[in-house]
Order: structure tokens, then C-alpha cells, then sequence
């Protein structure tokens, strides 16, 4: 995880168990890639980008001591709809070979609203998972107000984040990129 998300996820949270939280975070970003990854993909072979937004909430995901998994019997609940089992069929099939591929592979898939959206939630869930044993009702309040933050809002803290690497000297773009372009 970038360097930069650590103070962009801190300033959008006013949690106490933020901090804790951003390393259960940053800890756990190789599984939640995978997972993001695999609900891209699903997503895209049945054609509807948004569906994962609209069926994964943080109270899906499974913590674990160094990993991460979906719930798919919690997110999948009370839904009846053909789709959303295909949805399922298509994730479950894409999981292996996302794991299988390479970082770099699964970044480029996880990128845009789906990803932003899905690790905001993710993040909700670590500050849950953190502050439970604490204060389960505190946790809780946190884990829902973070993840009710507007994308834009959320966006624009990453751009600001961006925008105060690239002041202190970090590269503007990826390397690879203005590469291949160039």
C-alpha cells in the first residue's frame, strides 16, 4: 500500500482505532487485492462494473490473523436473483488465478469507483475488527460512519495525498507507465 494512504485514511476517519487499523490495513492489502481483483472480473464478464458496490458491505469481509475473505453467505443473504448467483459462480471461478498472478496484474484490474469503494469498506471493516473487543458499540458507530464517507470525498483525499508526494519529490506517474506511452 502506498505510503500516502496511511495519513489520507487517518484524516477521513476520526476513529481512535484508526491507527491500529490503517496497519491491519496495510497488512491485509495482498488478500483484498485478490478479492477485489476476482469481483472486477465478475463483474465485468457480466457486464455490470457497479454490482460488487451494491452487494459486498465491510460487514462481509472475514478478518483473519493475516488475511482477508469475503462472506459470500453474509453478502449473498436473502437475495434470490439468478444474477447474483452467476455473480458468485463467475468470482469463485476468477479467485484462483487472481491469486495465482502476478501484483502488478492484479492492480491494474483493481482500480476506479469498484476498488475505492471496496477497500473503503474493507477499512470500515478493520476498524470494527480493531475496536470490537474495546468498545464493540464505538467500533461499530466507526466502522459505519467511515464507510457512509462519499466516494468524492474519499477521492479527493487521495489526490491530495498524491499531489503532497509528488511536492516532496516522489515520481509524478508511474515509471512503467510514461513508459509505454511515451
Amino acid at each position: 500500500m502506498s505510503e500516502n494512504w496511511g495519513p489520507v485514511l487517518s484524516y477521513q476517519s476520526g476513529s481512535e482505532f484508526k491507527y491500529d487499523a490503517i496497519e491491519l490495513l496495510k497488512s491485509m492489502l495482498p488478500s483484498a487485492i485478490n478479492i477485489i481483483a476476482a469481483l472486477s472480473l465478475a463483474a465485468r464478464d457480466l457486464k455490470s462494473s457497479s454490482y460488487p458496490c451494491s452487494l459486498v458491505k465491510w460487514q462481509h469481509y472475514n478478518i483473519g490473523v493475516d488475511s482477508i475473505e469475503l462472506n459470500l453467505d453474509k453478502a449473498t443473504e436473502g437475495k434470490q436473483e439468478r444474477f447474483c448467483f452467476e455473480f458468485i459462480q463467475k468470482y469463485e471461478y476468477y479467485l484462483p488465478t487472481v491469486k495465482a498472478s502476478e501484483v502488478e496484474v492484479k492492480s491494474r484490474i483493481c482500480r476506479g469507483h469498484t476498488a475505492i469503494t471496496l477497500l473503503q469498506r474493507l477499512f470500515a471493516a478493520c476498524i470494527f475488527h480493531i475496536g470490537r473487543e474495546q468498545n464493540e458499540a464505538l467500533a461499530l458507530k466507526d466502522a459505519n460512519k467511515f464507510s457512509s464517507i462519499s466516494e468524492s470525498s474519499i477521492s479527493n483525499a487521495l489526490c491530495q495525498a498524491w499531489l503532497g508526494a509528488i511536492s516532496k519529490g516522489y515520481e509524478n506517474y508511474p515509471i512503467h507507465l510514461v513508459d509505454s506511452v511515451a
